[in-house]
């Protein structure tokens, strides 16, 4: 959570919802418990389409990989595409938006392998 900014608007597209930052954080804390519970883990990835930056302000687009490990179960791998903007706060940057979806399940491997890596 300390990557995001106390206005933060968090809009994961596909559940038709907007959190605030703390809405947000409830229910980060609230899958984190639970998956620490079930013995899941999670690791996300990041690939960049699109970069935009000014010394202020920054825009991104890219293809996120969730990967989510069970117990007893192969690692299952999970897409989509997200956008963000950051806010420079005291020489820290800090996503104000963050925005994601999978485009209805259309997003693949593919595009996370087209997109460009972190520099």
């Amino acid at each position: 959570m300390s990557v995001h900014h106390k206005d933060l608007a968090r809009v994961p597209r596909d559940s038709k919802v907007i959190y605030t930052f703390n809405e947000y954080k409830q229910h980060t804390d609230d899958y984190n418990q639970k998956a620490r519970k079930g013995n899941i883990t999670q690791t996300i990835e990041l690939r960049f389409i699109e970069r935009i930056a000014n010394p202020t302000q920054a825009f991104e687009v890219g293809i996120y990989k969730t990967t989510i490990t069970q117990p007893n179960t192969e690692p299952k791998a999970y897409y989509g595409k997200f956008t963000v903007l950051l806010t420079n706060e005291n020489n820290t940057w800090k996503i104000i938006m963050d925005s994601d979806s999978s485009e209805k399940n259309t997003i693949t491997a593919n595009d996370f392998i087209a997109a460009e890596p972190i520099e």
